[in-house]
């Protein structure tokens, strides 16, 4: 069962909706009481939070606004579809609220979404090619440090190990994910000790 979608109302709204006070709603958010998130130049905030604050208006905790965009918007912002959007906030790999009965979707989840996806598509056609650990190295400019800890991690599939001793026995890997790994690297890393492959950039498999 798909998990509903949270609920969000205007500021505005929230307020005259509850009977709540602005400053009082507006304190809740600066703490972190209430989840909201900005949507466009506005802030809307949960509408469960919101009733739970007239129950009780307690203030704890403290929070940055998370930015979110209308879903038709953030098609024309990144370069993603609507399908694989759509697939990925159902699989919640991008937070998504509803606002006005509107969908909108975190900014940020987006942008990620965005690079996986293109980075992908330019290396998919080698998707279960062979390429060896220190070909792959030379060929992608990938340090084989980097390598042996992405391959330890999941983020680099091995296709076969070595298996038992003596020379030619090589790890082989999948070329796909050595040249998403490549191409990762120079749009986004690069430099020494600055780590940027993480599980939140692993790519889309499923549009193989």
């Amino acid at each position: 069962m798909k998990e509903k979608q949270p609920v969000y109302l205007r500021f505005e709204d929230a307020v005259r909706s509850f009977d709540i006070k602005p400053t009082l709603l507006a304190r809740a958010v600066d703490q972190g009481l209430i989840r909201a998130v900005k949507l466009g130049e506005e802030i809307v905030v949960s509408r469960e939070d919101t009733e739970n604050l007239a129950r009780s208006p307690e203030v704890v905790g403290e929070a940055a606004l998370p930015v979110y965009v209308p879903f038709e918007e953030s098609l024309r912002r990144f370069a993603v579809d609507g399908e694989t959007l759509r697939q990925a906030v159902e699989r919640g790999e991008v937070k998504a609220i509803t606002i006005d009965g509107t969908l909108a979707v975190a900014e940020e989840d987006v942008r990620v979404l965005s690079i996986r996806v293109n980075l992908w598509r330019q290396v998919r056609h080698l998707e279960g090619m062979p390429i060896g650990v220190k070909d792959a190295s030379e060929k992608y400019e990938i340090p084989l440090p980097s390598l042996y800890r992405w391959i330890q991690w999941g983020y680099i599939r091995v296709i076969s190990e070595p298996a038992g001793k003596g020379r030619g026995k090589k790890r082989v890997l999948n070329e796909a994910d050595v040249a998403y790994a490549g191409l990762l690297r120079r749009r986004l890393g690069g430099k020494r000790g600055k780590r940027f492959f993480n599980e939140k950039l692993v790519p889309p498999r499923s549009e193989s």
